[in-house]
């Protein structure tokens, strides 16, 4: 069952992959392509109960997500204080489903870590119990 967490992060991920290439952002559709398929192997690794190499698994794409959710926030946090303010006005942002891309690439960033740190905390809780069925 934790292992849905996991295919939540990865159905996030992709959404915003998919938007960033219909929003003509290619440099970082590789990024959510990643975080795709780690989403995925995150799932397999929670599908059973943590020990040895799934919880090593486990614990490693959780803590790299984590990076890349703390090194994007520091990336928008530097643009939004330097360069923000100083430069042309934006152009009109193609939208989808009345939302801007930014909206889509951050829930699929931040969202998806949330359900991956969900993900291992109750697969962890859940120790060497089998899941029942």
């Amino acid at each position: 069952m934790t292992g849905l967490f996991g295919i939540g992060a990865s159905v996030l991920a992709g959404i915003a992959a998919i938007v960033a290439n219909q929003d003509f952002d290619a440099d970082i559709v590789p990024f959510f392509v990643a975080l795709t398929v780690a989403g995925g192997v995150h799932a397999w690794a929670t599908a059973s109960p943590l020990a040895g190499g799934r919880r090593v698994v486990a614990l490693g794409i959780t803590a790299a997500w984590m990076v890349a959710g703390v090194w994007i926030g520091a990336l928008l946090g530097m643009y939004q204080a330097l360069c923000a303010c100083s430069g042309p006005p934006p152009p009109v942002e193609l939208t989808y489903l009345g939302l801007p891309a930014t909206v889509f690439h951050l829930i699929g960033l931040y969202g998806g870590l949330v359900l991956i740190l969900a993900g291992t905390r109750l697969a962890h809780r859940r120790g060497g119990e089998p899941e029942p069925g």
